[in-house]
């Protein structure tokens, strides 16, 4: 965890880095944070269908039914435009 906030605060648009840490806010059932990392993987990088599902798996553990189906309805678009 702070491996990844220490890559943060170095490279601000490291999508990964965010995305790891919304993973372990995830499993550690703290969604919120979850979901604040989370968007920021989406912002930093709009055309990852990973970080999209990822997303949309902490809306539905927060029950934000419609931001999930969305995220989600995002996911399935980008897998189906992936080579």
């Amino acid at each position: 965890e702070n491996h990844l906030k220490r890559a943060i605060h170095l490279f601000p648009s490291m999508e990964s880095a965010y995305s790891g840490l919304g993973e372990i806010y995830f499993n550690q059932k703290r969604y919120n944070e979850a979901v604040t990392y989370l968007k920021k993987a989406v912002e930093n990088m709009p055309s990852e269908p990973t970080f999209h599902k990822q997303l949309a798996e902490g809306y539905q553990a927060l029950n934000m039914d419609a931001e999930a189906k969305k995220e989600f309805d995002e996911y399935n678009r980008l897998l189906k435009k992936a080579p």
